[in-house]
């Protein structure tokens, strides 16, 4: 479900659910998988400028839409419980999803605390792979409410992944990987400083102050654009450390360059 809705089986990919309002069905119903919403809530949620009746016949032929897709997999059929009132994700089904494997990692991420920064844990693994399953926004091109509200959510979980991703490989003394997390959450999130300033000090450090300063210069040039401002005074203050760094031949990697620019 990032990037879209895709469905696939052992037998190969599956046909796309006809409807715009099928296939919304479905991440709908995969993603509160562990409750059975009634028919009555669907209808109302997914048609809720038609009267009950034909809301109900919507939702009936969206079912139908979704079950004729599912069955054309081997052994897909049981994976939608319906009865009169209610309609669930059978939970219970063989199924692989990725967003259930993105939020385990972040979950298990919580549940390490302190401990996921030992550079010997499988943490740095995990997160990474989890990244890779990050190929867009939650179901990308639908815009329901509650399809904002979870995009929203794996964003924000996309920013942590990335963030810790970046301090373990710091640990490791991998700056080339520490760079290329930065710079994606630099781009994911392109208004938060904190994440261009890293970009900025891992350029520094990898001898390449030049990129480190058209960070600089990309950021200004974005918050002038979209917020009417500049960089705030901490990033202007690294601006200079590095631009002085390059002119006094600072060589990076050296204690003087970790000093001043990896006290945070």
């Amino acid at each position: 479900m990032f990037g879209g809705l895709a469905l696939a089986s052992d037998a190969g990919n599956l046909p796309q659910i006809p409807s715009r309002a099928g296939r919304s069905l479905f991440g709908y119903l995969v993603s509160h998988r562990d409750t059975a919403p009634s028919r009555d809530l669907l209808a109302g949620l997914f048609w809720p400028d038609m009267v009950e009746t034909q809301a109900r016949r919507r939702l009936s032929h969206s079912l139908w839409q979704i079950q004729s897709v599912l069955n054309e997999g081997p052994g897909l059929g049981n994976h939608i419980t319906a009865s009169p009132t209610s309609v669930s994700f059978n939970p219970d089904t063989d199924y692989w999803l990725d967003v259930a494997q993105f939020d385990e990692a972040l979950a298990a991420l919580k549940t390490a605390g302190d401990s996921s920064l030992d550079p010997t844990s499988d943490t740095l693994d995990r997160l990474t792979a989890a990244i890779e399953l990050y190929r867009g926004d939650f179901l990308a091109g639908f815009y329901e409410d509650w399809i904002l509200l979870e995009q929203e959510r794996l964003r924000q979980g996309l920013f942590t992944a990335l963030n810790h991703v970046v301090r373990l490989s710091k640990s490791r003394g991998d700056f080339d990987q520490a760079l290329l997390y930065a710079s994606r959450l630099a781009m994911t999130d392109t208004l938060r400083e904190e994440a261009h300033r890293e970009v900025m000090r891992l350029s520094y450090l990898l001898g390449r102050p030049n990129e480190a300063l058209q960070q600089y210069e990309r950021l200004s040039s974005m918050l002038a654009s979209e917020l009417g401002t500049g960089p705030d005074t901490e990033t202007t203050a690294l601006r200079d450390d590095i631009a002085s760094g390059r002119e006094s031949s600072i060589i990076p990697f050296s204690s003087a360059a970790r000093s001043r620019l990896f006290e945070a």
